[in-house]
């Protein structure tokens, strides 16, 4: 069969052309064919990216991490310590999406054998920041907002009823406007949660409290959830045109459909998969809690 190739140096040949470049070469070869080798067919591109990766860049070592398990001959356990080397490299190299895997593995939120620990997964997760990637400032806000929780936990839950009053919540809270306005739909919807139970400003009270703006972030966040909670406070404002037309967008989204949430959980925040839309915020004010969605 009739291979393709790429050059090993071309100036103008950035990996993110390369990839673009060799597949729709690849395709376009593939068409009208009836049988076409596609793993035969893109192996010079596997190589090309793990050509590229050695010369240092971080892109694609992080791109040659998600190919280094199809090398010949190569162990599960070599495949896992140089995936984690390839992503561990990409993100000291500015890799915003290699740093936010890294971050979450030292959560241990995702599979791997990094240690469990809260100074790398904030480095890596402001590496991300560094490279204008949403996700990372959703990432550090979920740490502040969990260490809050924890601490309280620590002592006795004592202190949660005023949790809401410590000053990283009002830093979680920053990081996620700074997503938000970003297009981070997690972010969105969770600045609508914010809005709706009174979390800015740190003081608490029913002044803190602006419907109208939780429901503009949901509505902007385009995910079902946030439709559905705009519907039901459009609802108990008596705006049934809106409601109406914020249930149509859930059900078209499969808000109603058994798969929704499973399928959210697994596509994530859209940069990056497996990342919760719950985050742990602190009772309220008043006491009342966001739900789970």
């Amino acid at each position: 069969m009739q291979g393709l190739s790429l050059p090993s140096t071309v100036p103008f040949l950035t990996p993110s052309f390369a990839a673009t470049l060799f597949f729709s070469s690849a395709i376009h070869f593939c068409l009208g064919r009836p049988v076409c080798h596609w793993d035969a067919l893109t192996a010079p591109l596997t190589q090309w990216f793990a050509d590229c990766a050695a010369r240092g860049s971080a892109l694609c070592r992080q791109l040659h991490s998600t190919k280094v398990g199809g090398t010949p001959g190569i162990t599960e356990e070599e495949a896992s310590r140089r995936m984690i080397e390839l992503n561990v490299q990409a993100a000291d190299g500015g890799s915003a999406y290699a740093a936010i895997k890294i971050a979450r593995a030292h959560l241990k939120l995702l599979p791997s054998s990094l240690p469990f620990d809260l100074g790398l997964a904030e480095r890596y997760f402001r590496i991300a920041i560094e490279s204008s990637a949403p996700d990372g400032h959703y990432g550090m806000a979920q740490i502040l907002l969990t260490t809050v929780k924890f601490e309280a936990s620590q002592e006795g839950g004592a202190g949660w009823s005023d949790a809401f009053r410590d000053r990283r919540v009002q830093e979680a809270i920053a990081h996620l406007e700074r997503a938000a306005f970003s297009g981070h739909a997690f972010s969105q919807f969770n600045l609508g949660l914010v809005h709706t139970f009174g979390y800015h400003g740190g003081r608490g009270g029913r002044d803190a409290i602006d419907v109208d703006l939780a429901g503009m972030w949901f509505e902007r966040s385009g995910i079902p959830e946030g439709f559905m909670v705009a519907a039901g406070q459009a609802g108990a404002a008596g705006q049934k045109d809106r409601e109406r037309r914020m249930v149509d967008m859930a059900r078209s989204m499969g808000y109603f459909e058994p798969w929704r949430k499973e399928a959210r959980q697994r596509t994530g925040s859209g940069g990056a998969p497996g990342i919760d839309l719950n985050l742990p915020w602190p009772p309220a004010f008043d006491g009342r809690v966001p739900p789970e969605f």
